[in-house]
């Protein structure tokens, strides 16, 4: 596996679910800055404030360490929050490479 390259301080979006550089989605619960930010595990429902947030050259995040970690129950408000990013993200990776065969 190639090493991830240029990681750079990053300020994530409330509402956007990211890749962690491990594999995992995360659901981003919080406006946050390049240090700090709330998050949430798409798969596991694990809710975490997470610091120290950087972003790579190949779009996926990583934090130094997390904090005020908790299972939260996927209630259907949550649920829906999850399917309505999870939609999003989907539709702006289609463009993407849409744009890209453009090009």
């Amino acid at each position: 596996m190639a090493k991830r390259q240029n990681p750079k301080p990053f300020s994530p979006v409330k509402g956007e679910i990211y890749e962690n550089a491990g594999g995992g989605r995360f659901l981003c619960e919080s406006d946050g800055n390049e240090h700090c930010a709330r998050f949430m595990n798409v798969t596991s429902g694990w809710d975490f404030l997470a610091k120290g947030i950087v972003r790579y050259d190949d779009g996926t995040i990583e934090w130094d360490h997390s904090t005020d970690g908790t299972f939260v129950p996927l209630d259907r408000e949550r649920q829906e929050r999850i399917f309505r990013a999870t939609i999003r993200h989907k539709q702006n990776s289609i463009m993407n490479a849409l744009l890209c065969c453009m090009i």
